[in-house]
């Protein structure tokens, strides 16, 4: 073969390498990206509908529970994907609405992660009864009466003026809630601290954070039966303490510090 022919075939081979290598690259980003455009969406609809119980499982996305009207309840979902909408499911059953919701791709992005949120707020009647949970996002209460067992896996909790018998608990997050009403709280923290504070004294309160700091803030003058406990940091207890009392605090943690104080001022 001559030496015409030959760099013929060498340049004719590279040309098909680097076509075949763009080819390659293109087709890897569209899989990587996904076959459908990422899209962002926002919905609202209201039920007209007397309810007595919700029960929210989210995915990934935020939850946010506030006050609402009587007789309905108010939903806004806003939708983040990077291939596929999620799906949302929400049923009635007599006066319970259960929701969740559900990622139907898990597609990697450029940025090497997929996208797949739901953020639900809820806008519910006084005294309904709520349990809601997320694998990934914040949780946040306000003005709320009923009852409340609410949940994050990955994520803070916020909750503020509870009336109700109020169940917290993080996996890896802060757990903050304020001016409370509730007669029975009980928190807990993996990852993360807690923080009480009561506008009106309660009845019995258990906080415990494996990591983090644990802060119980309540009114006076109200003595208390106080079981304070760290493996790792500072103890300070500075209630009315009375071993036959009637209302009970529980704060612990393993690593970190435990305050149980009245309200200043």
């Amino acid at each position: 073969m001559s030496t015409t022919s030959r760099s013929g075939w060498l340049i004719g081979g590279a040309v098909f390498t680097v076509a075949a290598l763009v080819i390659g690259g293109v087709t890897l980003w569209s899989t990587l990206l996904g076959a459908s455009e990422p899209g962002e969406a926002t919905e609202k609809q209201t039920y007209n509908q007397q309810v007595t119980r919700i029960e929210l499982e989210v995915d990934r996305g935020a939850v946010t529970l506030v006050a609402g009207e009587a007789g309905q309840v108010a939903v806004e979902r806003h939708f983040r994907w990077s291939s596929e909408k999620p799906k949302v499911t929400e049923r009635w059953d007599g006066g319970i609405l259960r929701i969740s919701t559900e990622c139907t791709a898990d597609e990697i992005n450029i940025v090497g992660h997929a996208t797949c949120d739901v953020d639900y707020t809820l806008a519910v009647p006084a005294g309904v009864e709520i349990e809601a949970h997320t694998n990934s996002g914040a949780v946040v209460s306000r003005n709320l009466t009923g009852a409340l067992k609410l949940g994050s896996t990955s994520g803070d909790i916020t909750v503020t003026k509870a009336g109700g018998a109020l169940r917290l608990e993080a996996t890896s997050g802060k757990v903050k809630a304020s001016e409370l009403s509730s007669a029975e709280v009980d928190v807990q923290s993996s990852s993360g601290g807690v923080e009480l504070a009561f506008a009106t004294a309660p009845r019995k309160v258990r906080a415990e954070a494996n990591s983090g700091d644990v802060r119980v803030t309540v009114p006076k003058p109200d003595a208390y039966r106080v079981e304070a406990q760290t493996n790792s940091g500072q103890e300070s207890v500075t209630v009315a303490q009375d071993g036959g009392a009637t209302r009970t605090i529980s704060a612990q943690t393993n690593t970190g510090d435990v305050d149980v104080r009245y309200v200043a001022g």
